[in-house]
Parts: structure tokens; C-alpha cells; sequence
């Protein structure tokens, strides 16, 4: 028994081993070089570095430590140290002016030892450290401290090279490219910061990256001095890694519909190999259940040991559609039926796609939201004779000729009927009224009435003269 446990211990741990040691970035703590580095702007960084190159004009930076101690490139100068070796590089990720952002930055870049096999999931990881140092005004001429954000790690399907594209800007802001990025501002606190993350590659990439791929505007600056004019982050970079993890990758879907008549939904995040989860909320079950009846987005972070993997669910919730309630008109009216849904596709019960619908006649009368969903409404449109002539004289003499306040068509339906004197005042009232007001001890003169009808929510408003 002990022989298996020890045997299997060994096997972990040579497959443990063996995943670390396929990086595939060459040369990924910058300790080949072809040319020591000493003055700035001396070299190009493909000049001195085996296999990295800068894809833009710009003045990335090679840094040793075991050179001559009065070379501008030695970080001892500045009290700062390699995180591991002798030798790190360094790059602007943002310049700001007093008055305005440029879009200047600084990359570097290499090829991979072998292409990224499509579909396949990768992990990689650099270390990034502010400079923040005030004996560089001799060097960078600008004291200033500065911190930022969106440092990353991205992937090219060929070699970027300048010029990349005429139209382009002399910069490489294409966010498209980034698959590993820190969304937060790096600080100045003397420490090597991690910036990981694991991707699912969705092309044969053969070309890494580094620097800031997202313009100046969406970029977090902190300038927590301002000496100068202008000031920018510039960060040293250290121990690059990239390596294709023994797993599947997550089959996770992105979008995920919540139908009004479900209670909830569950966003199952579980992947093969995933050491842990941490959703939005701080849980960490693989599985996250949606009560929230809203469109909303949730965020999970699936672990691999060190490294990451974000993923995010987009939650659409789809509620119903209402028409309103069944309607009861007189004859002659119309309505308007209008659906006002988040998805913008219905289909009527005469096969149009309209968001409005003018119904003139009775009948029963149904829309669809084109969805996941089931997602129905049906609405009934009943039409009667509502009331007709309403004589604005009548007689109550004793002839037995036009004695009494006669209405067209009022036994179709319950209609109150109020009667008010020229000063205001209620002189009658019925709320069932079927043509028998006569008026009695009323004096000859004229009123005002009001008809009703809770039915059918209407009001009819005139004035009648009572001749005695």
C-alpha cells in the first residue's frame, strides 16, 4: 500500500513538474541577450534581447543588474532589483500631460515556442513592479508617481510589426488581442504584483504580447504627484509564463434566459480540473441559483491551482407581455393594443411583427414575443349598442307624450344616471337608470346631467330642459 501512495506522489508530482516546465515563452526572465544594455535608447530591445522584440517604435527598456554600476540601465541606480536573475525589461502603460491624455505606450513582444492549439486552455503570468523611485529625474526626467491599470498579456495570430496599418495609430490598442489583463490600478508599494489568468485559445496563436491594449480614456491613472508637465506609469516586467493546461476547457454557455414563469435559474460553472470557485457574491459552489427576476450579469472565477479563469454568465430575464384586460366597447370605437417588451420581436395573430395594433372589430386577439420563452397574451374585444339619441327635452305634463328622460339603447348595459341644478346641487340620482325619470318636483328649467357606466369606464356629460 505505502509502494502505490509513493508511486502516486511521484506521478503528481512529475505531472505538476512537467506542466511548469512547458512554458512556452522563450528567453521569459530576459536573461539572454545579445548586447549588454547601458544608455538609454543605446539599443533597440531586439538588439540586445534573444527573442523579444519591441512591435512599435517606442523605448522599451532592458535592465540588468550585473552591469556596469554607472550604466543608466542598471536598476541598482534606482534601489530597485530583478525579481529573479539578472535582468527584467520596462514599459510606459500610460502618459498623461497637466492637460490631457496622450496615447503613448510601450510593448514588447515575443513568439511562442509553439503555436496555441485552437480550443485548448492555457494559463499564463507575469510579474509587474511600479518604478517609483525618486532618483529618476536624471533618467526619465520626471519624478512624479503615477499608478495604473489594464497591464496585459496578449496574443497575435502573426507577427505585429510597424507599420501595422497606415490608418493605424502608432499604438496597439486593440482589445480584441487581450486575454490576460489587470483590471486593477497597480500600486506603488515596493512589491512584484502577479498578473495571471487562464484563456481558452479560439485561434493558432504564435505571438505574445505586453503592454496596455486599451486607450488612454479607458484606462485608470492615479498621479499622486504632480512635479511635472507630464508623468507616466512605467512599470518593470519579470518572469513571463504561458502554459496549456492537461484539462478540458469550460464548456460554459455565456448567455442564459430566465422565462417570467420560472422561479429561478442556475448557472452551473463546473469545469474539468477547476480547483475552486468564487462567484460576484463571495460563494463557492460550482453551481450560483438566480432568484433576481432582472437582466443582470454574474461573475464567476474558476481556479486552477494559481491561475484563474473568469467567466461571465449573461442572465436576459424575459418577462411576460401584457395586452390589458378584456375590453368591452360601444360600437364605432376602436383600441390600441401596444407592446412595449424587452425583446423587440413579436408576432401578431394576423402574422404581422408590428409593436401596434388598431382593433376596430370584436374578437379575440393574441401576440407572441419571439423568445426561449413562452411568451403570450390574448386579450378579448366585445363590442355593444352603447347609448344613442339623448333628447335634451322632454315634457313631464301629463299628456302622456315625451314625459320622461328616454335614452337609445340605455338597457344594454347598467348606466347611473346624475342630475344636477343650474347651482350645482344633485337633484337625482340612480345607478341602475332605465328611463323612468320624469322629474317630478322639479321646476321647469334647465339641467345637467352625467351618465356612467363602470363597464365600460365612460362618461357621457349634457344638459337637458325640463318644460312644464
Amino acid at each position: 500500500m505505502r509502494f502505490w501512495t509513493i508511486t502516486l506522489l511521484i506521478v503528481m508530482c512529475w505531472t505538476l513538474t512537467n506542466v511548469k516546465a512547458q512554458n512556452l515563452v522563450p528567453n521569459p526572465s530576459f536573461e539572454n541577450y545579445k548586447v549588454l544594455p547601458c544608455d538609454l535608447n543605446e539599443f533597440f530591445i531586439e538588439d540586445m534581447l534573444e527573442n523579444w522584440i519591441q512591435p512599435i517604435p517606442s523605448s522599451s527598456d532592458y535592465w540588468r543588474n550585473d552591469i556596469d554600476v554607472n550604466c543608466d540601465l542598471n536598476p541598482n541606480r534606482l534601489n530597485r532589483q530583478t525579481r529573479n536573475g539578472n535582468a527584467m525589461t520596462g514599459i510606459i502603460t500610460a502618459l498623461v500631460f497637466k492637460d490631457f491624455k496622450d496615447e503613448y505606450k510601450e510593448y514588447l513582444e515575443v513568439r511562442l515556442s509553439q503555436p496555441l492549439t485552437q480550443n485548448k486552455l492555457y494559463c499564463g503570468e507575469l510579474y509587474a513592479f511600479n518604478k517609483n523611485s525618486n532618483r529618476l529625474n536624471d533618467i526619465f526626467e520626471t519624478t512624479d508617481i503615477i499608478e495604473s491599470n489594464n497591464l496585459s498579456i496578449a496574443f497575435s495570430d502573426t507577427l505585429i510589426l510597424f507599420p501595422i496599418n497606415p490608418n493605424q495609430p502608432d499604438n496597439l490598442t486593440y482589445p480584441s488581442w487581450v486575454r490576460i489583463t489587470e483590471p486593477k490600478v497597480i500600486p506603488t508599494d515596493n512589491e512584484w504584483h502577479r498578473i495571471e489568468g487562464c484563456f481558452v485559445a479560439d485561434k493558432h496563436y504564435e505571438y505574445l504580447l505586453i503592454g496596455n491594449f486599451h486607450s488612454i480614456n479607458d484606462t485608470q491613472v492615479i498621479r499622486k504627484t504632480f512635479g511635472n508637465d507630464f508623468a507616466f506609469t512605467y512599470y518593470f516586467i519579470d518572469d513571463v509564463s504561458l502554459f496549456e493546461l492537461p484539462h478540458n476547457p469550460p464548456d460554459l454557455s455565456s448567455n442564459v434566459t430566465f422565462c417570467h414563469n420560472e422561479d429561478f435559474v442556475i448557472l452551473d460553472a463546473t469545469t474539468d480540473g477547476a480547483t475552486g470557485y468564487t462567484w460576484q457574491d463571495g460563494s463557492t459552489e460550482p453551481q450560483f441559483i438566480v432568484t433576481t427576476k432582472q437582466t443582470d450579469s454574474y461573475k464567476v472565477t474558476i481556479s486552477y491551482g494559481d491561475f484563474t479563469y473568469k467567466h461571465t454568465f449573461y442572465v436576459q430575464y424575459v418577462p411576460n407581455v401584457d395586452l390589458g384586460p378584456d375590453t368591452l366597447l360601444c360600437r364605432g370605437e376602436t383600441i390600441t393594443l401596444k407592446v412595449d417588451h424587452p425583446i423587440k420581436e413579436y408576432f401578431w395573430f394576423d402574422q404581422s411583427n408590428d409593436s401596434i395594433k388598431v382593433i376596430s372589430t370584436e374578437g379575440i386577439y393574441w401576440v407572441d414575443v419571439i423568445s426561449q420563452c413562452v411568451v403570450r397574451d390574448t386579450i378579448e374585444v366585445t363590442y355593444i349598442d352603447c347609448p344613442g339619441f339623448v333628447p335634451n327635452v322632454f315634457t313631464p305634463n301629463g299628456d302622456d307624450y315625451n314625459q320622461a328622460f328616454i335614452i337609445e339603447n340605455i338597457e344594454n348595459r347598467d348606466w347611473g344616471l346624475q342630475v344636477f341644478n343650474r347651482w350645482g346641487l344633485k337633484v337625482y340620482e340612480n345607478k341602475r337608470y332605465k328611463n323612468d325619470w320624469d322629474g317630478s318636483d322639479l321646476s321647469s328649467g334647465i339641467y345637467c346631467y352625467i351618465l356612467h357606466s363602470t363597464s365600460l369606464n365612460k362618461s357621457i356629460r349634457g344638459w337637458v330642459h325640463i318644460i312644464r
